[in-house]
């Protein structure tokens, strides 16, 4: 048992706890063709903000061009009003033009203003097509599905060094997800130090999990569950201690692949533990407890609850079994 309890409480917004990588060395173009996803990333108030300010900047734009063919190309605009109420009047007759409102009180008389707002008009329809598109595609993304996904903040090392073990829970209902672990860390090349991804086996506390690979599959994700790594050969000296774990700048990572059933989309979600977030000599605190009526209760808050336990001196195979001798 654990001799004392720890809960745990860590801001998100000092780091990251995804695993990302930042790519460079890509040419012009192929940023370009990132434009899109990228705005697909952004927070909703974030894309609001950007695309009002795209919205606000063309008008503006056609508003100076309008303001350069003067007052006489605009039917119904006032000859006798000043600069600055002039550009306002065709900053609004761009508005009215680009959406094709037309009240009737302003439209273009000569050859240069009805060319403008043609081409105003033209690009209004790719701007709708362009902002109907994002807004589709980023309500129907699964990475809402994703979020309800929760994963320990803290992962422990029992005190025998034998395991590594960390918790999930989907506050969401998800079918036939998949947990695959990965192991980042420093290895030594023939031309000096480099960084290697690999996959570790992991394993479930159920019964009727099945194993793929190096990955453990399930049928239904509903209830929080613990997934372990036994040690191997080519953990077992990364995982000894937090030195050890700090020295080759490892990281363990954890990948939850799965389908929701409410939407029927794929979603994914990651995680990452630094050496900052992996204890040792340490072991979860039960989340699970049934009431004296018998019902079960899952307590979510003790997730990243875990204690501190004594590492035992490790006996040999004789003195463990002294009737053997």
């Amino acid at each position: 048992m654990a001799d004392s309890l720890v809960s745990l409480s860590v801001d998100e917004t000092k780091r990251e706890r995804k695993f990302r990588v930042e790519v460079s060395g890509r040419g012009f173009g192929n940023r370009l063709s990132t434009v899109y996803h990228s705005m697909l990333d952004l927070p909703w108030w974030k894309l609001l903000l950007l695309l009002a300010t795209a919205w606000i900047f063309v008008h503006v734009v056609f508003a100076a061009l309008f303001f350069a063919g003067g007052p006489e190309t605009i039917s119904g605009m006032d000859t006798n009003s000043t600069k600055s109420v002039f550009f306002m009047n065709c900053f609004f007759f761009s508005i009215q033009a680009g959406a094709t409102i037309g009240f009737g009180a302003w439209s273009p008389m000569a050859f240069y203003s009805n060319v403008l707002v043609s081409v105003e008009s033209f690009l209004q329809l790719l701007w709708t097509a362009v902002i109907t598109g994002i807004v589709f595609m980023k309500l129907s993304r699964p990475s809402l599905v994703a979020r309800q996904i929760r994963f320990s903040k803290v992962a422990v090392v029992d005190a025998e060094r034998t395991k590594i073990t960390l918790r999930i829970v989907n506050l969401r209902h998800a079918i036939k997800p998949k947990i695959t672990l990965f192991l980042f860390k420093k290895e030594m090349g023939p031309v000096g130090p480099r960084y290697r991804l690999k996959k570790i086996p992991c394993s479930l506390q159920r019964s009727s999990s099945n194993f793929v690979g190096c990955s453990c599959s399930f049928r239904h994700l509903s209830l929080p569950f613990t997934v372990e790594h036994i040690f191997n050969d080519y953990t077992r000296l990364v995982f000894n201690s937090e030195e050890a774990f700090q020295l080759v700048d490892a990281k363990l990572i954890v990948l939850v692949k799965g389908i929701d059933q409410r939407c029927a989309s794929t979603y994914q979600a990651n995680f990452s533990y630094s050496v900052d977030d992996i204890h040792w000599d340490a072991q979860f605190a039960d989340m699970v407890d049934v009431t004296s009526t018998g019902k079960v209760v899952v307590d979510y808050s003790n997730l990243d609850v875990y204690g501190r336990v004594e590492r035992r001196p490790r006996r040999s195979y004789l003195a463990a079994n002294p009737q053997l001798l």
